[in-house]
């Protein structure tokens, strides 16, 4: 698994605060106990950029010369304006390709103002059917967050988002250590009706499911204080989700820093099986994989 600029090293990263922001960090810390995330934004140069001069270094480093649309009306991003917290900034993503014979294959999220921009890489399946997807993510400055999807004819299409927010990746962990760790990989799913899907025809509102995974673990990025010893928690995070659907792969997600702690996915897909079944398999960079599966209840009672 590759990243474009993750060759900066996460432990350069962390040391880039300058020794006065550490010590009014640490000062902070000691007189004045905080929320985490506002904590790390007071010490975090949350600066304004509205033409961002990192998107053209990184498309290139990206897709080289490669056309990248930005004028689709069928992409759209929500994201909050202002984040309440940095370290879970919701995003959705929605795609509904014109031309049904093409579908979706790849949706990369970028923050182009964060340590290690690429958030994720994730393939898609055609199965998914049009696009419709959420997770959440730690933004470290205020920042352009992006999401390009190439299509099956290899096109690119993107869609941007400028987010204030500060502190994301340097956030203090402020949960016991050794709890987080004893509970890294614990799963939990959620199937939810289709009923809210808008003005579908029956048939595909049955053949559409929508459900949240989410997996316990810490997403240590490098740049974090333990607040208990005062050195940085070494980088530790989920670096893949696999997710097949009745034997057959639906995504896989290359994660990086960016994704939050408790990594969460929600999405919708295509099925015609009445009671379909899901299978995740989880691996993080200390290569510890953590599986679960779940059979789906029918999509009529699906969320009772």
């Amino acid at each position: 698994m590759k990243f474009p600029f993750v060759s900066r090293s996460l432990s350069v990263a962390a040391k880039a605060l300058t020794p006065l922001v550490a010590i009014v960090f640490i000062f902070q810390l000691v007189l004045a106990p905080a929320n985490a995330t506002e904590l790390a934004a007071a010490n975090t140069k949350a600066v304004v950029v509205e033409d961002d001069p990192m998107w053209p270094d990184l498309k290139s480093e990206l897709y080289e010369d490669r056309k990248i649309n930005e004028d689709a009306k069928w992409l759209e991003m929500v994201a909050p304006y202002r984040a309440h917290d940095a370290a879970l900034v919701p995003i959705t993503i929605k795609a509904k390709l014109p031309n049904k014979a093409q579908h979706i294959k790849k949706l990369t999220l970028v923050i182009d103002n964060n340590p290690v921009p690429v958030a994720a890489n994730i393939e898609l399946s055609e199965k998914l059917g049009p696009l419709h997807m959420e997770t959440r993510l730690r933004i470290n400055q205020y920042s352009y967050v992006r999401a390009i999807v190439e299509t099956s004819a290899g096109e690119l299409f993107m869609v941007s988002k400028y987010v204030k927010a500060a502190g994301g990746c340097s956030a203090p962990a402020m949960k016991d250590i050794d709890a987080t760790i004893a509970s890294i990989g614990k799963m939990k799913m959620r199937q939810f009706s289709s009923a809210k899907f808008g003005p579908e025809s029956k048939q595909s509102k049955i053949n559409t499911r929508e459900v949240q995974f989410m997996v316990r673990h810490p997403n240590y990025s490098g740049m974090q204080l333990n607040q208990v010893t005062g050195y940085y928690i070494p980088a530790h995070f989920v670096s893949e989700i696999a997710v097949k659907l009745d034997g057959e792969p639906l995504m896989k997600i290359d994660g990086a820093i960016s994704l939050s702690e408790d990594p969460m996915i929600r999405f919708r897909f295509q099925s015609e099986n009445e009671a379909p079944v899901l299978d995740f398999l989880v691996e993080d960079t200390k290569k510890q994989q953590f599986k679960n599966q779940w059979q789906l209840k029918p999509a009529e009672k699906a969320g009772s």
